[in-house]
C-alpha cells in the first residue's frame, strides 16, 4: 500500500469509528504487538508526527527509514541506495529529504554527508545534489525552504596559510561553517553565507580581522574554540525563520 493511501485510510477509519461509537461502547482490546521491535540502531524523530499517529524513524548511518506507529510497528519502509547521514525529514507531500553519505568524502568529521536527495514514497529519486570536493562537504542538516530551494550546512576547508593570515592561532587547516542555498530546478547556488567572512581575532594585531572581540558582538571570535582537528565550528542543525526570512543555527558543540 502506498504512503498516501495508508494515511488516507487511517483518517477515514478514525472518522468512521468516531461517528458510530463512543469509547464506552468499544470492547477492550489488547495493544498490537511490536513487530519487529525497535532496536538501539533506530532513532525516532518525535517532531515528525503524522496526524499525531506516526513517527519517522531512521537507522543511524544505515540505508533504511520507517514510518512507525506509537506501538512501534513499522507501517511504511524506505530502502535507500546510500547510507544516511544525520538528517532525514518527511515533507508534507509524502516525499523525504535528507543528507546522505558520499562514497568519496573529502573529510569525515562526525555527521559528514555530501549528497542531498529528495526521495519519493516509492523509493525513486526526485532530486539529487552532490556537494563534496577536497575543499568542502555538506553535513548534518538540510531544509526545504518555502520558495522550493534547499538550504544545507557545509564545512569549508580554509588552508593554514590563509587561516594564519587572518589571525587564526592554529597550525593547520581549519573547517568553518558555510550555508548554501541551491535551486533544485537548476542546481544553481543562489545564496551563500561564509562564516569566515564574519570573523574577528585578538591574537595578532599584524593580521587581518584584528579587534576587540567584546566590541564586535556581530563577529565570530575565530580563536574561541580551538580544536586539534581544525573543526572549530560544528553545527548540528539549522532552522528557517519565516518572520525574518532567514536561517538560524540550532546548536553546536
Amino acid at each position: 500500500m502506498s504512503l498516501k493511501k495508508y494515511m488516507m485510510l487511517i483518517a477515514l477509519v478514525g472518522l468512521f469509528v468516531s461517528s458510530c461509537e463512543s469509547s464506552d461502547d468499544l470492547p477492550p482490546t489488547e495493544p498490537p504487538p511490536i513487530t519487529p521491535p525497535l532496536t538501539a540502531e533506530i532513532e525516532v524523530y518525535e517532531g515528525a508526527l503524522i496526524d499525531n499517529g506516526l513517527v519517522l524513524a531512521i537507522e543511524n548511518g544505515g540505508t533504511t527509514s520507517y514510518l512507525v506507529d506509537k506501538a512501534g510497528n513499522r507501517v511504511f519502509t524506505w530502502d535507500f541506495a546510500d547510507n544516511l547521514g544525520n538528517d532525514l525529514e518527511l515533507l508534507p507531500d509524502g516525499r523525504a529529504i535528507g543528507m546522505f553519505k558520499s562514497s568519496n568524502p573529502s573529510f569525515t568529521f562526525g555527521g559528514w554527508g555530501g549528497v542531498i536527495k529528495i526521495v519519493n514514497p516509492d523509493g525513486s529519486i526526485d532530486w539529487e545534489y552532490n556537494y563534496t570536493s577536497e575543499n568542502y562537504i555538506g553535513h548534518h542538516d538540510v531544509d526545504l525552504l518555502p520558495n522550493g530551494n534547499v538550504l544545507f550546512l557545509v564545512w569549508e576547508k580554509v588552508t593554514q596559510d590563509v587561516a594564519e593570515a587572518n589571525g587564526v592561532n592554529f597550525a593547520g587547516d581549519i573547517f568553518p561553517e558555510t550555508l548554501i542555498e541551491v535551486n533544485p530546478a537548476t542546481n544553481e547556488i543562489v545564496w551563500e553565507w561564509r562564516s569566515f567572512d564574519h570573523i574577528i581575532q585578538d591574537h595578532d594585531d599584524t593580521k587581518s580581522n584584528f579587534g576587540v572581540v567584546a566590541d564586535r558582538p556581530e563577529r565570530i571570535d575565530i580563536n574561541y574554540n580551538l580544536q586539534a582537528n581544525g573543526d572549530f565550528m560544528h553545527a548540528n542543525g539549522i532552522d528557517y525563520d519565516p518572520q525574518k526570512d532567514s536561517s538560524r543555527r540550532k546548536h553546536t558543540h
